[in-house]
């Protein structure tokens, strides 16, 4: 450990935040090497940097997001030994996915209920059928686990965004994803200053045990928003993935894909997240938005919808749209 990893070490997360601020560009860059550093977070489950950059490009292709502890620890700078990397994709993105974590030498661990053959699971995962609520949390259409010496991965396939997953988690503190290019805290003062954490509603013993588990880590479960309230948990307010009240970090280009997390957005609502999914033929990915579906799609009026040629998305379009639409609200 250099002198610089011993300093920073003693920072809390908001003065590392002002440190990076500062306008010199080689302390910005010294203070996201040693403290944010991806590949350190992500090798003992990935291996070598070029390995990392290569999922990571995947993750560009895939909409594919990190949530989880891994994405807390990384952003809280502290280790959960035993820890999973969590993974959450599209379940009709998860092909890509799926061959890159064999490829690295880990093995499918089946469940009882499960096929063997990992691509004859994530078939059923990715059917029509209609499928019973066998997961505690919202928007899961499977779960697949790997498995390599004693590192896990766990490969979570949403039915529509994973947006809708990750913010039916048990509490706000692990509300924190990292996409290809951004590592995002949802609720960075609640989560990293004051130590609080604002359940989620579920009731499923999962979700009792993470609550348990994260207050035994140090945070304080709250039922209500604490008074006075911070403005994170507003319930008038409409959040989006990376508005101001969200921590958002850059991280290292590997792709020069755009980062469509921003266009997923929410209410609280009492006691849990209110927004509808967001799926259209003009969208190549799905979305987890505040606004019903009819409204959202109007951001983009008059674009000729439904007359696209093959293979040509607004993603990114509607993405550009959104500011102009929110400053609205």
């Amino acid at each position: 450990m250099g002198p610089h990893d011993a300093l920073f070490a003693q920072l809390p997360a908001r003065e590392l935040v002002r440190l990076m601020q500062t306008c010199r560009h080689d302390i910005h860059d010294l203070v996201h090497e040693i403290c944010f550093n991806l590949t350190r977070l992500l090798s003992p489950f990935l291996g070598d940097h070029e390995q990392v950059v290569r999922f990571r490009q995947i993750q560009a292709e895939t909409s594919a997001l990190i949530s989880g502890s891994v994405a807390l620890q990384f952003l809280d700078r502290t280790t959960y030994p035993g820890s999973d990397l969590d993974i959450y994709v599209n379940r009709t993105c998860g092909d890509s996915v799926i061959h890159f974590i064999l490829e690295i030498g880990d093995n499918f661990q089946p469940r009882e209920q499960q096929d063997p053959d990992v691509f004859e699971q994530l078939l059923t995962a990715q059917s029509l059928l209609p499928r019973t609520a066998s997961y505690p949390l919202r928007g899961i259409a499977d779960i697949l686990n790997f498995q390599k010496e004693d590192q896990k991965i766990q490969l979570i396939l949403s039915e529509s965004a994973p947006m809708e997953v990750i913010l039916s988690f048990h509490s706000t503190c692990v509300m924190n994803l990292i996409s290809h290019a951004t590592a995002y805290a949802l609720y960075p003062r609640a989560t990293f200053i004051t130590k609080q954490a604002l359940k989620v509603s579920g009731t499923h013993a999962s979700q009792e045990e993470g609550r348990r588990k994260y207050a035994d880590r140090g945070w304080q479960m709250l039922s209500a928003p604490p008074v006075p309230a911070s403005p994170e948990f507003d319930f008038d307010l409409l959040r989006w993935v990376g508005d101001r009240l969200t921590w958002t970090l850059p991280l290292a280009q590997v792709s020069p894909e755009p980062d469509l997390c921003p266009i997923n957005s929410w209410w609280f609502d009492l006691s849990r997240m209110s927004s509808e999914r967001l799926e259209h033929s003009a969208l190549e990915y799905d979305y987890f938005v505040a606004d019903p579906p009819s409204r959202a799609m109007r951001i983009l009026n008059p674009s000729p919808w439904g007359r696209l040629p093959a293979g040509v998305f607004l993603d990114l379009q509607f993405l550009q749209a959104l500011p102009r639409y929110r400053e609205r609200r």
